[in-house]
């Protein structure tokens, strides 16, 4: 008897064995509003997406929305929590968002103009146009460290010791340490370069694409290759699970890498859907909840178990004033201005609204044009980011706008994509002050 209980423990710890950790899945998934600018899962579990210049609060269980929180324009990928506070990087400042509530604080203005950054638990990371650096200790909100990465800077990373990455758009990737005050580069590959460039939070390992089709790991104590990935598309975002853990995201979804060569699970969150191209992506304090967001405001949660009911209370105001915690309300709808695209000469053009009324001279919004494509017998279309811009002048439905700066360059052998044809049907969203 004692020979067969111990062939029965074998076998079931040889079946457990086999079995290994626990794959990911589908918890739920919440349609939102358009381009997803980036996700973050808070300390409590619930996650908070960023689209059309709103914070939304997904409740951790159900990925019901349960705030919606305006914040101005925002660099995309470039927020995080900071503690219980939602710290992100406009293009002049660095602002905290409380939740709930949605208090804001300005924590930094910015003597030059962004185009990247990146927050962590230490801090920010900003980069101008021109390839200056400033890092930001969240201690104190001071400047900590500031260098000339050389170069336009597409992706930025952040350790906990305030160890920065820097992807330049040639390729380039840099590695600044704040203690020598030393910037050294790590390896330059073929092509441009990318936004998923990611640091570990001990900042001890590197992530970063490598060439077409590849993706690396590095130990910068040593500055040695640890392994090479096959990612197959374009990536966008990439986050740390653990020191040999990756989520990479991009043109083709979202893998999960935990071995050298192909990815070891691709979260799929909609069965036959082509290829989603996800922007945002994060990844809870343990490891064990993955988040993503698409293009088309499609938000995703990944678990390896349960989720928890969620147990936040938004702050509604009432006729009496604040109301108490817990009194929730749906979020406001989304102030939204369709219509075409009359005509554009240099920076100015002139759209006319589908139905007014048109916003006030002075306001700032986004503007996005209709597309549909059909890839490999697949239809798709949505609203594409084109330029943020400013109205200059209203006459009826007639809109006069000045392009502040564009948003999405597209080139085509060589010749860049006009995206602001006559007759386009296009959309304006404001930018909450």
């Amino acid at each position: 008897m004692k020979g067969i209980a111990i062939f029965v423990l074998l076998s079931t710890s040889v079946f457990l064995l086999a079995q290994g950790p626990p794959a990911f899945q589908k918890a739920w998934v919440s349609q939102t509003g358009d381009w997803n600018k980036g996700v973050a899962v808070a300390p409590s579990g619930d996650v908070v997406s960023l689209a059309s210049a709103r914070l939304r609060v997904h409740a951790r269980d159900t990925g019901q929305v349960l705030d919606s929180i305006p914040v101005g324009y925002v660099l995309k990928n470039a927020w995080a929590f900071v503690g219980s506070s939602v710290v992100l990087v406009g293009e002049d400042q660095i602002l905290e968002v409380a939740l709930p509530g949605g208090a804001k604080r300005n924590l930094v203005k910015l003597d030059t103009r962004a185009k990247a950054g990146c927050v962590s638990s230490f801090g920010a990371a900003v980069a101008s146009e021109k390839g200056s650096v400033q890092v930001f200790s969240a201690k104190d909100w001071k400047l900590f460290d500031a260098f000339e990465a050389g170069g336009p800077v597409e992706g930025l990373a952040l350790g906990s010791d305030g160890k920065t990455a820097v992807d330049l758009s040639d390729g380039t990737v840099l590695i600044r340490d704040p203690v020598t005050q030393k910037t050294a580069t790590l390896f330059k590959r073929e092509g441009t370069g990318s936004t998923a460039v990611a640091l570990s939070s001990d900042g001890k390992r590197l992530f970063a694409p490598s060439g077409t089709f590849k993706a690396c790991l590095w130990d910068l104590s040593k500055g040695t290759l640890l392994a090479e990935y096959r990612t197959g598309s374009w990536l966008t975002a990439a986050r740390f699970l653990s020191a040999n853990v990756v989520a990479a995201a991009g043109s083709d979804g979202l893998v999960l890498y935990e071995k050298p060569g192909e990815p070891s699970q691709n979260l799929a969150y909609s069965p036959g859907r082509f290829a989603p191209s996800v922007e945002g992506l994060a990844v809870s304090a343990d490891g064990t909840v993955i988040c993503s967001g698409d293009r088309d405001g499609i938000i995703a949660c990944f678990s390896k178990g349960s989720l928890k009911p969620s147990e936040y209370k938004p702050l509604v105001a009432t006729a009496q004033g604040p109301a108490a915690a817990g009194q929730a309300t749906p979020p406001a709808k989304e102030v939204e201005l369709t219509g075409a695209l009359v005509s554009r000469s240099g920076q100015a053009v002139s759209v006319k609204l589908d139905q007014g009324p048109a916003p006030a001279a002075g306001t700032r919004g986004l503007l996005y044009k209709h597309f549909e494509k059909e890839i490999a017998g697949f239809k798709t279309s949505g609203w594409l980011e084109i330029a943020a811009v400013e109205i200059k002048k209203t006459s009826g439905p007639f809109l006069e706008l000045t392009i502040l700066e564009k948003r999405s360059v597209m080139t085509v052998n060589g010749k860049e994509v006009d995206h602001f044809t006559p007759g386009v049907a296009v959309k304006l969203e404001p930018i909450p002050k």
